[in-house]
């Protein structure tokens, strides 16, 4: 549950520190270049969101929580703003708490840039260019992939099985390149930003008949 802002921009305490620091420190950019800290909005490794409400996976309470907060910043209980100072259990411009989805992790919540820059910093070296890492979607694909990637000179890569939806995640991540779906899954891919460069043909030297028809049904 992160909270969000209600306004941007860098504050008066924090311009302080950038000069206070500016002679001792400098900033590294992803090109690895080095800048002034007075240059952090074109010397930076992306936008980081803002401060989020922690609690452990496990057990029941998750629900409780979440429920108990939005309730309460729904009555006068002042949760953005104190008399005992400023930004206290939350900052002073947050305006409101929104429930994350179930499925959020790491990677959803700081974004594909921010992860990828991080995983760097933590050095982590980026996949090769000359492999293509294919995510199979039962353990007889995989088995066909390793086939495959025993014959490709090292061009192949094959990742563990996952299902399409582990799939398509694992594409995001920068985990696997590709993986072949049925139409359905591959509209949820499109749905989250991957694209379709090729697709299977059938029917050769027949009458292009289509394969499967899409219908609706009701009642």
């Amino acid at each position: 549950m992160p909270e969000t802002m209600g306004h941007a921009g860098p504050c008066q305490e924090h311009q302080e520190q950038v000069r206070q620091y500016s002679d001792n420190f400098e900033l590294l950019c992803p090109d690895n270049t080095r800048r002034p800290l007075s240059q952090y909005k074109i010397c930076n490794f992306g936008r980081i969101p803002r401060h989020a409400v922690v609690t452990r996976s496990s057990g029941d309470k998750i629900k409780d929580i979440t429920e108990y907060l939005l309730e309460a910043q729904k009555k006068e209980c002042k949760l953005f703003s104190s008399t005992h100072g400023k930004n206290l259990l939350f900052e002073d411009t947050t305006t409101s708490l929104i429930v994350l989805p179930s499925a959020m992790d790491t990677f959803l919540f700081l974004g594909r840039e921010l992860f990828d820059d991080m995983k760097r910093l933590d050095g982590a070296r980026p996949p090769s260019s000359k492999e293509i890492r294919w995510c199979p979607l039962t353990k007889n694909d995989k088995k066909k992939c390793d086939d495959w990637s025993s014959v490709s000179g090292g061009a192949i890569k094959c990742t563990e099985p996952s299902s399409a939806l582990e799939c398509v995640e694992k594409i995001l991540k920068g985990e696997a390149e590709i993986v072949n779906l049925d139409m359905e899954s591959a509209y949820t891919a499109l749905k989250c930003g991957l694209t379709i460069p090729i697709e299977e043909y059938h029917n050769k030297g027949k009458r292009l008949d289509p394969i499967h028809f899409q219908v609706n049904s009701v009642v």
